[in-house]
C-alpha cells in the first residue's frame, strides 16, 4: 500500500540495527529497491545484496555549553555480557574522581535485580524509555562520550557519530572505529575493557579537528542525499 504511494515506486531501508539482531527484515527484504546496512559483516551476506551506509549525527543541532558539567556520558540497555565492563569502568571512575552520567536502562528487569550489575552509585538505572532528544541534550553536557559495544554486531553506533559532530572525544570498546577515516588516536581511545592505564592520558590530550568534509560526510544532511540519492552528496562506505 505505501509503495503504491511513492513518487517512483520506489521503497527503501535503512537496517539501524544488525540483521541478526533483527531477522523479521527478512519477511519483507524482497519488497524494498535498496536496503541500506550499517555493519560490514552484513555486506557480506549472500542472501541480499545490502548498500553500505553509516549512523549518522544531526547536523542542525550543534549548539554546546562552553563547560560541560560530566565528565563522561553514556546511555543504554541493560545487557549482561557488557554489564561487568561498565561496572568496572564506574568503580574506576570514582577511585580517579571523575563525574559520570552513566544510564542503565530496561523495561523487563527491576531496579534492585540490576543494581547487582551496576553496584556503583555513580551509575544510574531507569525503567522505560528516554526521548533521543532528552539523549542528545545529556550528550552535550559531558566532555567525552562512552560507547560500550553490544555483542551481537560490530557495526558503529549512533554515539561514534554524535561524538564526531559535537567534536567530542570518544571512549569505545568497537576496535573496528580504526579502520574509519574519521578515526583519530588523540580524538578516540579504543579501549579493552580492561587496563585503565593509558586512560587518563588520553583524556588530557586536546581534541584534534578533522578536515571539514569530514564532518559533512557524516551529517545527517549528506546522510539522507546519500540514500534517496540526490545530488550533491558524498558516498558513504564500509570497511572491508
Amino acid at each position: 500500500m505505501i509503495k503504491r504511494h511513492t513518487r517512483h515506486g520506489n521503497m527503501i531501508n535503512y537496517q539501524w540495527d544488525g540483521i541478526d539482531r533483527f531477522p523479521a527484515i527478512w519477511d519483507c527484504a524482497d519488497r524494498f529497491d535498496r536496503i541500506y546496512v550499517f555493519d560490514p559483516a552484513d555486506m557480506r551476506n549472500p542472501k541480499h545484496p545490502f548498500l553500505p551506509a553509516t549512523n549518522f549525527y544531526f547536523d542542525h543541532d550543534v549548539n554546546l555549553p562552553e563547560n560541560p558539567p560530566n565528565d563522561f556520558y553514556f546511555i543504554g540497555w541493560h545487557i549482561p555480557d557488557r554489564a561487568p565492563i561498565i561496572s568496572a569502568f564506574g568503580k574506576a571512575a570514582e577511585t580517579l574522581g571523575w563525574k559520570l552520567d552513566f544510564n542503565i536502562g530496561s523495561i523487563n528487569t527491576d531496579v534492585d535485580t540490576l543494581r547487582r550489575f551496576y553496584p556503583t552509585e555513580n551509575i544510574k538505572i531507569f525503567i522505560g524509555v528516554r526521548s533521543f532528544a532528552d539523549n542528545l541534550e545529556a550528550a552535550k553536557q559531558a566532555k567525552i562520550l562512552i560507547d560500550f559495544k553490544t555483542p551481537v554486531h560490530n557495526g558503529l553506533s549512533l554515539r561514534p557519530f554524535e561524538a564526531l559532530g559535537y567534536r567530542k572525544k570518544l571512549i569505545t570498546t568497537n576496535t573496528e572505529i580504526k579502520k574509519y577515516d574519521f578515526y583519530h588516536p588523540n580524538n578516540i581511545f579504543v579501549w579493552d575493557g580492561k587496563s585503565l592505564d593509558d586512560l587518563a592520558e588520553f583524556v588530557a590530550k586536546p581534541y584534534c579537528e578533522l578536515p571539514p568534509e569530514i564532518y559533512q560526510k557524516y551529517s545527517f544532511g549528506n546522510w539522507l542525499r546519500y540514500i534517496l540519492d540526490i545530488p550533491p552528496h558524498q558516498k558513504i562506505t564500509l570497511p572491508e
